[in-house]
C-alpha cells in the first residue's frame, strides 16, 4: 500500500532530522571533548598530589635518616656511651635518648643491642611497656648481623606476636676507626607519622569524597591507612593494575579498579627511599570526579531539548511558508482543470516560488482568454449551424407549401370536377384519390409547420407554444396545464422566439416518447429582465448522469447556452422530471450552465 507524504511533511521531517542529528552530533563531539579534558585534568590533579605525597614522605625518611645518622657517628656516640659510664644502662645513657625520643614525636621506641646481643629498650613516654618478645628479639639480632657497616637501612617489618606493622631505621655502630662494633641502633618509628602524611582528607586537599593517596608494598599490602576500611596496614591487598606497574617501576596513571573494585582514576610511581621497595598511589573515584561533566551532560541534554522544540517550531513554521504556496498553486490548478479560469494567487515573496505563482497567474488569465475565445467559438458555430437549419427549414416549408402544396390543391379541384360526373365506378375512384390527397395535404401541412412554424410569424410565441402542445399532446393520454404571463410591451425578436420554441418542442417529444406521464405542466413567464421556462411531468424520469448526454437533452442544453442562459435539470428514476430554464431578455453573457 503506498502512504503519500506531502511535501510539508517530507520538508519538515528532513529538516528536523539534520537539525536533531547536528544537535547530536556537536552535543556529542562537546561531551566528550569535555570529558576528556576533565579527565585530563583530574590526572594532572592526582599526579600533582601523588608528587607532593611522594616528596613530603621522601623529605620525611631522609629527615629521620639525618637524626639517625648524627646519634649514630662514633665520636659523638662514644663519647656518651664510654665518658661517662661503661654500662649503658646507667641512668644518663637512658636518660640521654629518653629526652631524644621525647623531644621527638615520630619514634614510638629506641633499641640499643650491643655487642654481647645485650638490649637495652627506651619507650617514649606512653608506652612504658620494655618487654619485647623472643621473635623480636631474634630479629634485632638478624638484622645486627645483616646491615653493613657505616650503613643506615629502612626496613618495614611485620611482628609474629601481636601481628602489627612497624617501620624502622637501623644503624651499626662502631668505635673510632672502627676498631670495635659497639652495637645496634634500631628506632621504631609511628606509622601515625606516615598516615598524616598520606591520609589528609580536609576540604581543601583537591580529591574529593573519594580520593585518597596510600602506599603499597612489593607485597601488595597496605602500607597507610585507607579511608573506606579501618585497620588496612598490612591487612589489605592492593593487586590493582595501577600497583602492578608501580612496582615494576613504572610512573604513570590509568583507569582501572582499585581494592574495593570500584572504578577509579589512577596516579601510580615508586618512591625514591632507599631500603623500602614502596609505591605510592593517588586516586578518585571515577563517578565522583565525572560529576561534572555528567551535570554538564544533563545540561547540555535539557538544552538540547529545548533547541529540539525550538527547531521544531521553527522547521515546521518554515515548512508551512515553503509549502503553503505550493498548496495554493495545487488547489488552484485544481480549479482550472474543472474550468475555472478566474483563479489568481497573490505571491507572498519575491523568490522563486513568486515567480512561479506569477507565471501561474499569467497562464490562468491566457487560459481564461483562450476559454473565453473558444466558447465565443462555439456558440458562433453551433448558432450559425442552428440557423442554417432554420433558414432551410424555413426554404423547405416555401418551397413544399408554393409548389406540391399548390399542386396536390389544383389536383384535389379536378378531382372535385370529376367527382360531379355521373360514372358510378369512376366516382368511386375519384373519392378515395380525393381522399389520399387530402391527407398529403395534411401530412405536408405537419411537415411544413416542423420546419418552420408559421403560426409564430402569424400568431406568436405564446400561440405557438400552446398549439404546440395541444398538436403533441392531443394524440395522447396526457394532459397539459399551459400558463403564458409575459409583461413586455415589444415582443422577442425573431431568433429568440424560434430558439425558444424548439426548445420546448424538444422537451415535448421528450415527455411523449419517454415519460409515460399522465399530465405535464408548462409555464412561460416573460418578465422585464429574465424569461422563466418551467416545464414537468409525472413520468418515470430518467437517471440524469446516463441521460445528459443524449441528442435531446444536449439540445436542450446548447440552444439555451446560444441564448446565454441557464438550465437546471432535476430528475431521477420513478419521480418525474422538472426543467428550470432562465433566459435573459437582453444579449448579455450569462453564468455558465448548472446542471
Amino acid at each position: 500500500m503506498k502512504i503519500n507524504v506531502s511535501i510539508t511533511q517530507k520538508h519538515f521531517v528532513y529538516f528536523l532530522f539534520l537539525s536533531i542529528v547536528s544537535i547530536f552530533l556537536v552535543t556529542f563531539y562537546s561531551y566528550h571533548i569535555e570529558k576528556n579534558t576533565l579527565l585530563d585534568r583530574t590526572f594532572n590533579h592526582l599526579a600533582s598530589v601523588r608528587v607532593e605525597k611522594a616528596k613530603n614522605l621522601e623529605r620525611y625518611f631522609q629527615d629521620r635518616i639525618i637524626e639517625v645518622k648524627i646519634l649514630s657517628e662514633p665520636n659523638k656516640f662514644q663519647s656518651i656511651f664510654f665518658n661517662y659510664h661503661k654500662d649503658f644502662e646507667t641512668d644518663f645513657f637512658r636518660m640521654y635518648f629518653e629526652r631524644f625520643i621525647n623531644t621527638n614525636n615520630y619514634y614510638r621506641k629506641i633499641v640499643f643491642l650491643d655487642a654481647n646481643n645485650k638490649l637495652l629498650v627506651i619507650n617514649k613516654s606512653g608506652y612504658p611497656n620494655t618487654q619485647i618478645s623472643n621473635n623480636q628479639y631474634q630479629f634485632y639480632i638478624k638484622i645486627s648481623k645483616d646491615i653493613a657497616t657505616n650503613t643506615i637501612q629502612l626496613t618495614d617489618y611485620k611482628t609474629e606476636d601481636d601481628s602489627s606493622f612497624h617501620f624502622f631505621i637501623i644503624s651499626k655502630i662502631f668505635g673510632k676507626q672502627q676498631a670495635k662494633y659497639l652495637g645496634t641502633l634500631v628506632f621504631d618509628l609511628f606509622t601515625t607519622s606516615i598516615n598524616n602524611i598520606m591520609f589528609d582528607y580536609s576540604q581543601y586537599n583537591g580529591l574529593g569524597n573519594t580520593g585518597e593517596s596510600y602506599i603499597v608494598g612489593q607485597d601488595f599490602l597496605m602500607r597507610t591507612s585507607s579511608r573506606f576500611k579501618e585497620n588496612s596496614i598490612n591487612k589489605i591487598k592492593v593487586k590493582t593494575q595501577a600497583s602492578i606497574n608501580a612496582i615494576s617501576g613504572q610512573t604513570g596513571q590509568i583507569l582501572t579498579k582499585d581494592y574495593r573494585n570500584v572504578e577509579v582514576l589512577s596516579s601510580y610511581a615508586p618512591l625514591k627511599i632507599a631500603g623500602l621497595n614502596w609505591v605510592i598511589i593517588a586516586e578518585m573515584d571515577l563517578k565522583e570526579a565525572l560529576k561534572p561533566i555528567y551535570n554538564l551532560r544533563n545540561s547540555i541534554v535539557i538544552i538540547s531539548v529545548i533547541l529540539s522544540l525550538i527547531i521544531f517550531i521553527l522547521v515546521y513554521i518554515g515548512s508551512k511558508k515553503i509549502t503553503n504556496p505550493i498548496i495554493k498553486l495545487n488547489e488552484a490548478a485544481t480549479k482550472i482543470s474543472k474550468g475555472q479560469f478566474n483563479v489568481k494567487i497573490i505571491p507572498q515573496s519575491n523568490d522563486e516560488i513568486g515567480e512561479l505563482i506569477n507565471s501561474f497567474n499569467n497562464m490562468s488569465n491566457q487560459l481564461a482568454l483562450q476559454s473565453e475565445q473558444i466558447a465565443k467559438d462555439k456558440l458562433f458555430r453551433i448558432s450559425a449551424v442552428i440557423d442554417a437549419q432554420e433558414v432551410e427549414r424555413q426554404r423547405l416549408s416555401r418551397d413544399i407549401h408554393d409548389g406540391l402544396g399548390q399542386m396536390l390543391l389544383a389536383i384535389k379541384f379536378k378531382l372535385e370536377k370529376i367527382e360531379k360526373l355521373s360514372f358510378g365506378t369512376v366516382k368511386s375512384q375519384v373519392q378515395e384519390t380525393i381522399y389520399l390527397i387530402k391527407n398529403s395535404i395534411n401530412e405536408i401541412r405537419a411537415v411544413s409547420n416542423n420546419l418552420m412554424p408559421n403560426v409564430l410569424a402569424n400568431f406568436g410565441l405564446e400561440e405557438g407554444i400552446k398549439r404546440l402542445c395541444n398538436d403533441s399532446l392531443n394524440s395522447t393520454h396526457i394532459l397539459c396545464n399551459f400558463s403564458f404571463q409575459s409583461i413586455l410591451h415589444n415582443t422577442l425578436d425573431n431568433r429568440k422566439q424560434i430558439y425558444i420554441f424548439r426548445i420546448v418542442q424538444e422537451i415535448i417529444h421528450n415527455i411523449v416518447k419517454h415519460s409515460n406521464a399522465n399530465k405535464t405542466s408548462v409555464n412561460i413567464n416573460i418578465g422585464d429582465e429574465y424569461i422563466y421556462i418551467n416545464i414537468s411531468d409525472d413520468g418515470i424520469g430518467f437517471d440524469l448522469n446516463r441521460q445528459k448526454t443524449g441528442n435531446g437533452v444536449l439540445n436542450i442544453f446548447e440552444r439555451v447556452e446560444l441564448l446565454n442562459g441557464s438550465v437546471q435539470l432535476k430528475t431521477n428514476a420513478g419521480n418525474g422530471t422538472i426543467y428550470k430554464i432562465k433566459i435573459p431578455i437582453k444579449d448579455e453573457k450569462n453564468k455558465n450552465n448548472i446542471s
